[in-house]
């Protein structure tokens, strides 16, 4: 999918917030399953197999966490394709009957290239959740970082993130 491709159909949900990341990844074509993940550090992935590409995130994770990352994952789908399709810097996982088994990464995760894309996916994530124009003014709307938090359904550390990142002063 080419970005101007994807423009068209975000724009369909960044000005309803919060964002409803779900359907967005279905329009995307990419099917959203929520289930417990015994490596507790793990909030999610993008995976594909032959019924098509899809997303796990953590079921024991906040639903802002697991928001954030059905965003990150996107970010992933649509900045880091060819690298999703080869296997060779994401991590792979294989989706086995009705349950999702973890395989062996395949990812160097201390490889300058595989952080930049995190990074990348992370700033994704941060965009589509958290659109600028729409954070700048409920930003001014809300009087705390807890209710600007909420409003996006983000956890306050990403809230906090974005509006440093921003140049919004709320606290």
């Amino acid at each position: 999918m080419e970005i101007s491709e994807f423009n068209k159909i975000k724009e369909k949900y960044i000005h309803k917030i919060p964002v409803d990341v779900v359907a967005l990844a279905e329009e995307l074509g990419i099917s959203v399953y929520c289930v417990p993940m015994e490596n507790e550090g793990l909030s999610g992935y993008i995976s594909k197999d032959a019924d098509g590409y899809y997303i796990c995130v953590n079921k024991n994770h906040a639903a802002t966490r697991q928001q954030f990352t059905i965003a990150h994952e996107i970010g992933h789908f649509i900045l880091h394709k060819g690298a999703l399709d080869s296997g060779k810097l994401l991590p792979t996982m294989y989706k086995i009957g009705d349950g999702i088994t973890p395989a062996l990464a395949r990812a160097d995760y201390n490889s300058p290239v595989y952080r930049a894309m995190e990074t990348e996916a992370n700033k994704f994530a941060a965009e589509l959740l958290m659109p600028k124009d729409e954070f700048i003014k409920k930003a001014n709307e809300c009087e705390d970082l807890i209710e600007l938090a909420q409003a996006f359904k983000v956890s306050v550390g990403a809230a906090s993130i974005r509006a440093n990142n921003l140049g919004i002063e709320i606290y």
